[in-house]
């Protein structure tokens, strides 16, 4: 493709009835699944995209509401470590979004230092946040968390000085402690 031209890709003769039998069949076949004439099945699909968005809507929601059940629990579980208060969540199947949400509600609970990770079930790969409140992310460096993630778990990510998020495919041992040790070295 270049500027002003267009590129026609043009199939004749047996490889033109192969290509309209497999459109056939496949349009044939999606009619019997959905039970609609084959001209239906267009309307059928989209009727069956928009069900998808509806259900991944409901989810999320569903999602936010039991986080939000889960902050009060949460928030007993973080403990003081000098003058910086510290919660370290093992958490599953949440993105990102998902993990910056819990960090924001609990902020609002008690602000501190927040290290979530999420594994996610189908794939393995762990996702992470890290979230300094306001007055907190002078005492802790998370560049220096997140490069030293990079250099020992193989975690890509960054961020800034109060967030930093990324991932990997290997949950490191007693990373917990590890964080711990930094904190209380910083």
């Amino acid at each position: 493709l270049s500027s002003g031209t267009r590129r026609i890709t043009g199939v004749t003769g047996p490889q033109a009835l192969a290509l309209f039998q497999l459109c056939f069949n496949t349009v044939k076949k999606l009619g019997e699944d959905f039970k609609v004439k084959p001209e239906g099945v267009l309307d059928a699909v989209h009727k069956l995209q928009l069900q998808h968005q509806e259900t991944l809507t409901t989810i999320k929601q569903l999602k936010k509401q039991n986080i939000k059940t889960q902050i009060p629990t949460w928030a007993g579980q973080i403990s003081t470590i000098g003058t910086i208060s510290f919660l370290y969540l093992e958490l599953e199947d949440l993105g990102g979004d998902d993990l910056k949400t819990i960090a924001q509600e609990l902020e609002k609970t008690k602000p501190g230092f927040y290290f979530l990770t999420s594994k996610d079930g189908s794939s393995g790969r762990v996702s992470y946040l890290g979230y300094a409140a306001k007055g907190v992310e002078q005492k802790i460096d998370l560049k220096h968390i997140a490069q030293w993630l990079k250099e020992t778990c193989d975690w890509r990510g960054g961020g800034s000085q109060s967030l930093i998020q990324g991932g990997g495919t290997v949950m490191p041992i007693e990373l917990k402690e590890k964080i711990l040790a930094m904190i209380k070295g910083s």
